[in-house]
């Protein structure tokens, strides 16, 4: 229910930013986008292949799925061909932080060059995550985050306009980039997160 709303508010708040048609659809969400009947992994490989972003719920569970994983390796490859030599990786993976571990997240090194908190998010998201703002009914600080977020979503797509791959994203055999054991991690405390919320500087969205 909660990540049903997320993701068409969020659809909602992006064509308010861009002015796109109300019935555009401008998210590919699996459970949503493909029809009963329909080989679903095809339709995920076809929207790996041509998304210009990437949103990545993080959970406690989302890391040790390996599909979870494939998919952020297939699109971080994508971003690896896009850009020209020596220039930086193009800042289209969009992490929101779903739920907190209380005692503080450990993150699989493939994701721990990508921001995932922003002083413009709001204290309450970095404390608790985004479904503790809507289980909670915090509408104020619900929307903030989804004005912040959006805006940084469409100003990220309008800098890079990241093409389509060349040819489709295979899956199958693609190593999931989590992998099955975290090497080296972090783990963030509460004191790291009011530290990052404390600097208004842009670092990965």
């Amino acid at each position: 229910e909660h990540l049903d709303r997320l993701f068409e508010d969020l659809q909602k708040e992006v064509r308010r930013l861009c002015g796109a048609p109300p019935t555009e659809e401008l998210g590919f969400r699996d459970t949503h986008t493909v029809e009963p009947g329909q080989q679903w992994r095809p339709a995920l490989e076809a929207a790996l292949s041509s998304c210009r972003s990437f949103v990545a719920l993080y959970t406690p569970t989302y890391f040790r799925r390996e599909y979870c994983g494939r998919e952020w390796a297939a699109f971080r490859r994508r971003l690896e061909e896009s850009r020209s030599p020596d220039a930086p990786l193009p800042a289209l993976v969009f992490p929101v932080l779903w739920v907190r571990d209380p005692a503080g997240w450990v993150l699989p090194e493939a994701v721990q060059d990508v921001q995932y908190i922003h002083a413009s998010f709001g204290d309450q998201y970095a404390e608790e995550g985004l479904h503790y703002l809507l289980r909670t009914e915090q509408h104020v600080e619900y929307q903030r985050f989804l004005t912040a977020f959006g805006r940084k979503l469409v100003a990220a797509d309008r800098a890079h306009r990241l093409k389509p791959a060349p040819t489709q994203v295979s899956l199958a055999g693609l190593r999931a980039a989590f992998g099955s054991a975290v090497v080296e991690s972090i783990r963030v405390t509460p004191e790291m997160l009011g530290e990052a919320l404390s600097r208004r500087d842009d670092v990965g969205l």
